[in-house]
């Protein structure tokens, strides 16, 4: 797999995001929710005098924050490096460019419980297991004509691309 230059605050998160994503890889298909905390004082000061980086709440074009934004690419990074078909398993790098699942995400809004001393992000992640299953939703109440997958073993039926416009796909 080609190794990329990371965010550098992501990587602060790729322990809690490794964590995370191994409990989502044990109810594939159920969400799993957890809660990031907003950046103390003494993280937005690492932040600044370590990454350059002096504003931790600035939004991007979507409205999220950079704090979660960071959080947020750490979890698919490891899901991305990390994620086998049927399990997680941190340390064992995979070889190919694909993830081998799908991975949703949920941002849910801020959360109060006893004993914080702040609101919370309430996130959630659901693993999306592939294969024959995955085949079956994607062509779920769609004609055969309009399927971009076909059931293992059959051929996918598909139109050649248009003459005038060979950059579409003739599906």
């Amino acid at each position: 797999m080609p190794r990329y230059t990371r965010d550098p605050l992501s990587e602060w998160f790729d322990g809690a995001a490794a964590g995370w994503v191994a409990r989502a890889y044990r109810k594939p298909g159920q969400w799993e929710i957890t809660y990031l905390a907003p950046p103390s004082q003494a993280r937005r000061l690492q932040a600044a005098v370590e990454l350059g980086i002096g504003n931790l709440d600035e939004r991007d074009r979507w409205g999220e924050r950079r704090w979660t934004r960071a959080f947020k690419r750490a979890v698919y990074h490891m899901h991305k490096e990390y994620g086998y078909a049927g399990e997680f398993r941190p340390g064992e790098p995979r070889v190919s460019d694909s993830a081998a699942t799908a991975l949703k995400w949920q941002t849910r809004g801020l959360v109060r419980k006893e004993g914080w001393p702040t609101r919370r992000l309430e996130l959630a992640i659901m693993i999306v297991p592939g294969g024959d299953a995955a085949l079956a939703a994607a062509g779920h109440g769609t004609p055969a004509a309009r399927r971009y997958t076909a059931p293992q073993g059959e051929r996918l039926r598909s139109k050649p691309a248009p003459p005038d416009r060979p950059w579409e796909p003739g599906f």
